[in-house]
């Protein structure tokens, strides 16, 4: 980023670190944006809401597949 800011051109930066143009931009646009090119640093509070519900959807499906797993057993020991 500072190489860019200092005046060197993207298209050098690309070639002497050989990585792709979207890589660079997104690296560059992560870093204004958030101080970070860490991906969970970008995420708006949208993309990281979608996330938590996503978690907790699979946790309470896998919650669910265990119950419905052991009631047959819990049955067979009541009888």
């Amino acid at each position: 980023m500072r190489l860019h800011e200092n005046g060197k051109p993207a298209r050098k930066i690309r070639t002497e670190c050989d990585i792709l143009h979207s890589t660079l931009h997104r690296w560059m646009r992560g870093i204004r944006n958030s101080g970070s090119t860490r991906a969970v640093d970008n995420h708006t509070p949208e993309r990281n809401e979608l996330i938590a519900l996503r978690r907790r959807n699979r946790r309470l499906e896998m919650e669910v597949d265990v119950s419905e797993q052991a009631a047959p057993v819990f049955a067979r020991k009541q009888a």
